[in-house]
Formats: C-alpha cells, sequence, structure tokens
C-alpha cells in the first residue's frame, strides 16, 4: 500500500511538472513578494509569499529575481509544489528543484549544456526512518566524482570519491560538538561537554572495489590505528600510530615557513573565486565572517578542511564545499624545499 501511495504521489508531480509546460505563467514582481530558503529539511524548503505574509493564489507563477526568471507552481494550501524552476541570466535552465507541497525532494544543477553537475536528495531513511541528505558532484560527462552523505542519526558526514565509475576513497567524519538541526542545518554547539568527541575515519579502495586501507583517528586520542589489505581482502597489517606519524610528514604554520602557500593569481582573486562559487542561505540579515583553516600540501592541493566558526544555516559545510573546488595553490617552502603548511582563512559574508 505504501508503495501505491508512494508511486501516486510521483505520478502527480510528475503531471503537475508536464501541465506546467503548457501552462501559461501568472507574470509577478519579486518586490511585491516575499522569498525564503528555509532549510534542507523544513517544511517549506522555498516559502514564496505576497509582501504582507499572505498565501499567493493556487496557479503557476513566474518572477525575475537578480536577473533570473523563476518559474513555479503554488497549490492550494499555498505552497511551492512540483517543479520550481531557476534560469541563468543567458535564459537556459540552471537549477531545477522538485517539492512536495513545499518539502524538498531533490534539486539539480546543470550546465550550459544540460549536463548534470551537481544534485541534492532529501528524505528519510526506509530502514530507520531518520532523516537525510546527500549531495552528488557529476564530471563534463555526467560521471558522479563524489558524493557527500549527510546522516543525522549518526551525526556523520561522508564524502565518497569516484574515479572512472569507481569507488576509490572515502572519509567519514563524526563531530559530537555540531548541533544538528532538524531543519537541515548544522551549527557548532555553544556548550562542550567532557565526553564529547569526534572522529575521522579514511578508507582507500582497489580497481575491484575491495578495501585497500583503513585510517582511524580519534580527537580524543595521541594515537590512532592504520589498517591494509590485500585485494583478496586479507588483513596484512594493523598497527597503531601517533598523530603526528598519520600524516607522514609535518604540518607546519605560517610563522615557520619561509615561503607562505598562496593562490595562484592572488589572494584577492582567490576571493573572488570563493564569492561566485558560495551559495549563500537567502536569510535576511544574515552576515558575519567564516573562519576556517585548512593544509596545503606540498603538490600545491588542499585538505584537511576545517570550519571553526560559521554564521549558521551550514554555511560553515557550504565554505567547505567551495575549497574543494579551489585549483592548486603555491606551495610553503624552507630552504628551498616545498612543505606542508596549515593556512588560516577568514572570508567575510556580506
Amino acid at each position: 500500500m505504501k508503495n501505491i501511495q508512494k508511486g501516486i504521489k510521483v505520478l502527480l508531480l510528475m503531471a503537475t511538472f508536464h501541465v506546467g509546460i503548457a501552462q501559461e505563467y501568472n507574470k509577478i514582481n519579486s518586490s511585491s513578494i516575499s522569498y525564503l530558503n528555509n532549510g534542507f529539511l523544513s517544511n517549506n524548503f522555498i516559502s514564496i509569499e505576497n509582501a504582507n505574509k499572505t498565501k499567493l493564489k493556487n496557479g503557476f507563477y513566474e518572477m525575475n529575481r537578480d536577473g533570473r526568471k523563476m518559474q513555479f507552481y503554488i497549490n492550494e494550501k499555498g505552497n511551492v509544489d512540483g517543479t520550481f524552476k531557476e534560469y541563468n541570466s543567458n535564459g537556459t535552465l540552471g537549477i531545477q528543484t522538485l517539492l512536495n507541497n513545499g518539502k524538498l525532494i531533490s534539486t539539480t544543477a546543470v550546465d550550459s549544456n544540460g549536463k548534470t553537475i551537481e544534485s541534492l536528495n532529501v528524505g528519510k531513511d526506509a530502514k530507520s526512518g531518520h532523516q537525510f541528505f546527500n549531495r552528488k558532484k557529476y564530471d563534463s560527462l555526467g560521471a558522479l566524482v563524489e558524493q557527500i552523505d549527510y546522516n543525522w542519526d549518526k551525526k556523520e558526514i561522508k564524502t565518497s570519491n569516484y574515479e572512472n565509475k569507481k569507488l576509490v576513497s572515502e572519509t567519514i567524519i563524526f563531530d559530537e560538538y555540531k548541533i544538528w538541526n532538524s531543519n537541515g542545518d548544522i551549527t557548532e554547539a555553544k556548550l562542550t561537554h567532557p565526553k564529547n568527541t569526534s572522529y575521522k575515519i579514511e578508507k582507500k579502495y582497489y580497481p575491484n572495489g575491495k578495501l585497500k586501507s583503513s585510517r582511524f583517528t580519534d580527537s580524543q586520542s595521541i594515537e590512532g590505528e592504520l589498517k591494509e589489505y590485500t585485494e583478496a581482502g586479507v588483513l596484512i597489517k594493523s598497527k597503531k600510530t601517533s598523530t603526528d606519524k598519520i600524516n607522514n610528514e609535518k604540518i607546519y604554520k605560517l610563522e615557520e615557513v619561509e615561503v607562505k602557500p598562496s593562490y595562484p593569481s592572488g589572494i584577492d582573486s582567490f576571493y573572488k573565486f570563493f564569492s561566485k562559487n558560495f551559495v549563500k542561505p537567502n536569510q535576511e540579515g544574515l552576515q558575519g565572517t567564516i573562519y576556517m583553516d585548512f593544509v596545503v600540501e606540498k603538490d600545491g592541493s588542499l585538505s584537511a578542511f576545517r570550519c571553526f566558526k560559521d554564521i549558521g544555516y551550514a554555511t560553515g559545510a557550504e565554505a567547505i564545499r567551495v575549497l574543494k573546488l579551489s585549483p592548486k595553490w603555491n606551495p610553503a617552502k624552507i630552504d628551498g624545499k616545498k612543505v606542508r603548511c596549515v593556512y588560516v582563512l577568514k572570508v567575510p559574508s556580506k
């Protein structure tokens, strides 16, 4: 019965989508509208009302906001329903979001050729009934390259990386200091407790899909654990390692290096890159500074991302997502040799 009901809902949503294609849209002025993005797991992910907070009448609407056309459907309850479309300034479809009576089901971003470049899916786990959402990134050919799963039940964030459609590595991070809100936001806890802890699990895989290695690091311990396996799945190494040895080479502070790490075209260019890619929650009055740090590796790649202060509404997670898109930096140097170095960054959000 549940599957039948689920199927009916999908058909209704598809019907709404197809009717919307031929439907004449009511043109409205965005200045007379209250438009809010309320959080991934909220009852109304996208809420659109009249400026005086009254509900829009049932029907199809179109408006221009910040130079972009938006098309959507308002159901009898006054909620955004079916497919919400956001177009680029050149008129091509940029983001397509599917909602069920205001609740987010999925959102997909496409490039100028119509290829999916990123998607977000929201729902409840069939077994546990707990909420989840995951982000997926794709290359220019449409192949999955990265998936980030947020698990509200375990308070874990798992990042999976793929090459040639095969899983090559996973990183699982648990942080008890974070507050996992029911509306989909993850914020820093204001109070700490001696029992609070966090951990990180890093996994690598062979081309045949078998686990190659697994590394566990506990923030409350000076030791981690490293396990290595053969392609047949046989454990060949299991050892305790100190946190200093886990990364094999020392990570220097900025004041310890002779040549500091730098963005190739300068820090101003980096801020432009960050601003261009950062998707700020549409919350009135939301502003402040995001504080984070990361390691610039010897080859210029970035790793060990950490946001230690954001401005709420999952802006820390969004900042880390943007950092992962960054091109390689110029690494730090000591005596002319490249070294690993931690870089502290402050990004104002206006």
